[in-house]
């Protein structure tokens, strides 16, 4: 994130019933503001000290495109 450089992104969002929705942000949308650091983790984590970044959309240069399955943007995740 430092560098500026940055990867398309794919964001899975899931309800509690396990339905679904996909949004594509390209590379081109995205601003080192998007881009907040959590807290680092725990003595105790398996990767203590590690830091990632939650993702802020709003601050995106254009709003994340949804993604259709069969003309529909919602679908149900179904685990076997």
């Amino acid at each position: 994130m430092n560098a500026g450089i940055y990867f398309s992104l794919y964001i899975v969002l899931v309800d509690p019933d396990n339905n679904a929705r996909i949004f594509f942000i390209p590379q081109e949308l995205q601003t080192r503001e998007m881009f907040q650091p959590r807290e680092p983790l725990g003595p105790n984590a398996k990767r203590a000290g590690w830091q990632g970044f939650n993702i802020v959309c709003s601050k995106a240069l254009g709003a994340p495109i949804p993604l259709c399955l069969n003309g529909e943007n919602v679908f149900r995740l179904e685990y076997k």
